[in-house]
Order: structure tokens, then sequence, then C-alpha cells
């Protein structure tokens, strides 16, 4: 209970007000409640800025998606930074510089694979 209805309630319990006038206050004191209004603050989104990992994994013959996968980029971060303590560089491509592109949250390509044996075409990108 608020500090304001406590202190109405106390004085008509000590008899300074009456309890119609006790009553008139808190229905002025409800009405200035009622119309207060919180307004929830969204952290500003920048276009510019990169919110997605994605791996894509099309066909080289058909041009069809076979895998699409969006990750948000905080989470492969945290999930990169306690990799790189077992895994030193992903088939040629040193961590380091993996890492470096997720870090300098810029658009566009890390990786990109064209696999003719098995006839597929990964694409590891920020979005």
């Amino acid at each position: 209970m608020s500090n304001e209805r406590m202190r109405i309630l106390k004085m008509v319990a000590e008899g300074k007000l009456t309890p119609e006038q006790g009553e008139e206050l808190l229905a002025a004191l409800d009405a200035q409640t009622s119309q207060t209004v919180e307004v929830e603050v969204e952290e500003p989104h920048n276009e510019a800025m990169p919110r997605w990992f994605r791996v894509q994994v099309t066909d080289l013959h058909t041009g069809k998606t076979r895998v699409n996968v969006r990750i948000p980029l905080k989470l492969v971060r945290l999930g990169s930074r306690l990799g790189a303590r077992f895994v030193p560089q992903i088939d040629g491509v040193p961590l380091d510089e993996f890492l470096r592109a997720l870090t300098e949250e810029k658009v566009g390509r890390i990786v990109e694979v064209d696999d003719d044996e098995s006839g597929e075409r990964v694409v590891v990108e920020i979005v």
C-alpha cells in the first residue's frame, strides 16, 4: 500500500478526517494513479547493426535451400569465446579471424564453401 493511502487512513483513524473526506481523498488518489501511464522503452535498434549469425546450405544443382539457421549474434559470441579454448581453428580458417568478424559487427559473409562432391554450398554470414 502506498504511503499516501496509509497517511489518509491514519488521519481517518485519528479523527482528523471524516470517513467521507478520507473516501474522497482515496478516490482522488486512485484517479491520479490510474492516469499514470507506464511506458516501456525499448533499446533503439540500429538497422546497420548486425543481429544474427546465419548458416545456409544450398543445393548447387537446384539452388534450393536445404538448411537455413539464424542464431542471435550475442549467443554465438558467447559460445565462440567458450569454444576458443578447445578448438584452435575451423577447417583452415583461423579461429581468431572468425572471432574478429563476430566482434567487429560487420555485416556480410564470413565463409563460403562449395563442395562439388556433395553438390552443396555452405554460406556463413552475419546479417
